[in-house]
């Protein structure tokens, strides 16, 4: 696998599946193994319950949206199709929370473990769904990932603490963290 150095665009994708098929990073990690890659495509993975799951270590260049693959960070939610396998924002606000927590602690940590964001990285660019790539004719992810990411912005204030979730980067893994922050 052909290492990266450096972040210069994050692409949101989804994992094409029907919500009612509890899909998981080894599942997807297998249909990427059978198609020939040597692991799976992205490098992190929300479930339908907002659990974050390592894939593809950063520190390698990702399968999943070529010609951006280069020195880029790929993360993929569970979801993405109705029953009928068609487009369908079906993803839960567990979902949205975490990925958005997961951004925003990649932007404020300049980049995940020793792979740094670029100099060059802007929001209005570089933060992308798999639907913006050159030559892609896909609806994936199935949100406008700006369009949402702003929203969760202009929110972020009003998420009860209760429904309160952190990230922590520890032993170079993230670790999603829920439920009433300490006092």
């Amino acid at each position: 696998m052909q290492k990266q150095t450096v972040i210069t665009k994050i692409v949101t994708h989804c994992s094409a599946t029907k919500p009612s098929f509890n899909v998981t990073v080894d599942d997807i990690r297998k249909w990427h193994i059978d198609r020939g890659w040597s692991d799976i495509g992205y490098h992190y993975f929300i479930d339908r319950s907002g659990e974050l799951f390592v894939g593809r270590d950063i520190k390698y260049v990702p399968a999943a949206h070529k010609p951006w693959n280069t020195n880029s960070l790929a993360i993929c939610l569970a979801g993405g199709v109705n029953d009928n396998k068609e487009p369908e924002n079906n993803f839960t606000d567990t979902q949205f929370d975490t990925w958005f927590k997961f951004i925003n602690t990649v932007i404020d940590n300049n980049g995940i473990g020793s792979i740094p964001l670029s100099p060059s990285f802007s929001m209005d660019i570089d933060f992308v769904g798999h639907y913006d790539v050159p030559g892609v004719n896909k609806a994936c992810p199935c949100f406008d990932v700006q369009s949402k990411y702003d929203e969760l912005a202009e929110n972020e204030l009003n998420i009860p603490p209760t429904d309160s979730a952190t990230l922590v980067w520890t032993n170079n893994e993230y670790y999603l963290y829920r439920g009433k922050p300490n006092a």
